[in-house]
């Protein structure tokens, strides 16, 4: 049976190269050749997506957005539980899809929407939030190296959209923040708590929403 499968990536860009994207894209953040997923090595979910699964449906999207006339894939800040696309809280565009070894590799716009500023801002604080991506397939389990239980998605396996998110699910996705010229700090505080602070502060101020988390 089919359900709702998620797998992130961290984006990590300094300040300084998200400032040059705005100068040279008439303030548009357009960040280039981000990871958006990895074939055939299990994620953090221990769950592995071929290749040949990736690339159908990367394409699949990739062309079917370009028939229609659209500039990209549109994803949400934050998954929803559902496989719809809600376009009030659209944040990202996905313009573009390429592949550098098992690397799956995005151009990724962020948009000027109310969500797409709050995720300007958080990336522009120095924050490291997510990429995921977003579809619906069932899995298989299936033995990895070193005797390990792996799920594998199996070939019915649709992909959806990628969402901006603060929960990740692959090696080493987490938040932190980042210094320009010195290596980021040990945080002493929940690794998602500081993100967390500064979405809620952003979602009060621009969008009037406002709670005690």
């Amino acid at each position: 049976m089919k359900k709702l499968l998620i797998e992130t990536f961290p984006i990590r860009i300094e300040r300084s190269e998200l400032m040059e994207s705005v100068r040279v894209n008439d303030n548009r953040m357009i960040i280039p050749n981000m990871i958006i997923q990895r074939a055939d090595v299990p994620n953090k979910n221990k769950r592995i997506y071929s290749r040949s699964l990736l690339e159908r449906e990367g394409s699949k999207l990739i062309e079917g957005i370009r028939k229609a006339g659209n500039r990209g894939i549109i994803g949400e800040l934050d998954h929803p539980e559902s496989n719809v696309v809600n376009l009030r809280n659209a944040c990202i565009g996905v313009l573009d899809i390429k592949w550098k070894g098992i690397d799956q590799l995005g151009d990724v716009e962020v948009l000027n929407t109310p969500s797409g500023n709050i995720l300007r801002e958080i990336l522009l604080a120095g924050y490291v939030p997510g990429i995921s991506s977003r579809g619906l397939g069932s899995v298989e389990s299936a033995m990895y190296e070193g005797d390990e239980d792996i799920d594998e998605v199996q070939d019915d396996f649709e992909l959806l959209c990628w969402d901006a998110v603060s929960d990740p699910s692959t090696h080493n996705a987490y938040f932190k923040e980042i210094r320009e010229g010195r290596q980021p700090r040990d945080i002493q505080v929940h690794p998602y708590q500081k993100a967390n602070d500064l979405m809620r502060d952003l979602l009060c101020e621009l969008g009037g929403y406002c709670q005690v988390c």
